[in-house]
Parts: C-alpha cells; sequence; structure tokens
C-alpha cells in the first residue's frame, strides 16, 4: 500500500524476459530458512523455468543471507522489520552481468534479478534497481519539480 512496505512487483523487459521480480511479505519475515544447499537447489529449479539461458553460463555461484527492509504501520507507530532470505548469486560468463535469487523461508523464490551491472571502482551497483523502493524514493524526488521530467505515478 505504501513504498517500503509489502508487495509484489515484476519487470518485463519489452521482449517479454522477466528481468526481475520481488515478492516482500510479511509472512516470510522470522521464520527459519531452508539450508544453503536447499536454497540452491530451489534457485536452480526456478532458473531452469524462467531463466534457462542463464544456467548454461553461469560462474561462481554463492549462497548467503540476505536482507529486505520492510516497513510497518501500526496503531500509528511505523517500524521496520527485516525479511531475510538466502540469496543465490552468480554472474553471467556470457555478458559478465550478475543475477541472483533469493529464496525465502517458505522455499519459493521471493525475489530475482538478472542482467546487473557492477560499478566497481564506485563499489556499487550501476544498473537501475526497479524492485527496490529505495530507488524508487530517490529517483522520484530527483525528478519533482524539474519540467518535462517523469514522475514515478506508481507505489506499487
Amino acid at each position: 500500500a505504501f513504498l517500503e512496505g509489502e508487495h509484489f512487483s515484476t519487470v518485463i523487459a519489452a521482449d517479454g524476459t522477466l528481468k526481475g521480480f520481488a515478492n516482500i511479505s510479511l509472512d516470510l519475515v522470522g521464520k527459519p530458512l531452508p539450508s544453503r544447499e536447499r536454497a540452491e537447489q530451489i534457485a536452480a529449479e526456478f532458473l531452469r523455468k524462467a531463466a534457462p539461458d542463464l544456467l548454461t553460463s553461469l560462474r561462481g555461484a554463492s549462497v548467503t543471507p540476505h536482507d529486505e527492509p520492510i516497513r510497518l504501520s501500526h496503531a500509528g507507530r511505523n517500524e521496520t522489520v527485516q525479511l531475510t532470505g538466502l540469496k543465490f548469486k552468480s554472474r553471467n560468463q556470457a555478458d559478465g552481468r550478475w543475477f541472483w535469487v533469493i529464496v525465502g523461508s517458505d522455499e519459493k523464490p521471493m525475489l530475482f534479478e538478472r542482467d546487473l551491472e557492477w560499478a566497481y571502482l564506485l563499489a556499487r551497483r550501476k544498473t537501475e534497481q526497479w524492485l527496490h523502493d529505495r530507488w524508487i524514493k530517490v529517483q522520484d524526488a530527483q525528478q519533482i519539480d524539474k519540467p518535462g521530467r517523469w514522475s514515478l505515478p506508481w507505489t506499487h
């Protein structure tokens, strides 16, 4: 209902390729995660179905915990909780871009992103972060009061 809260979002390329999705749900907070081995199996199964081209050229996969903040508004108070998943992260040898699948406590992918580029000298991601509310808020704030510029019309 608002930025930084629960949401299900997708990014689809013009050619129909799934570029990413996020399933940010309070139902997944605070529950035990699958093992790293199980998370890797789930990620590989997802990639076989949704992005098989990435499986043929992956390199250096790692599985590590990853936190996504979720903001709650309850009884007039705001609170942020951490949604933790296991991130299966790898690099596509074909084009050098990164991709990952984050597996949630329900043993389902909760976040997927592909075709990510890294600015090594700046030590940060240089690809747009369409699925991340913090990035959307910054982009929207930078566009306010600029004639002829776009403003994001949605809040998930």
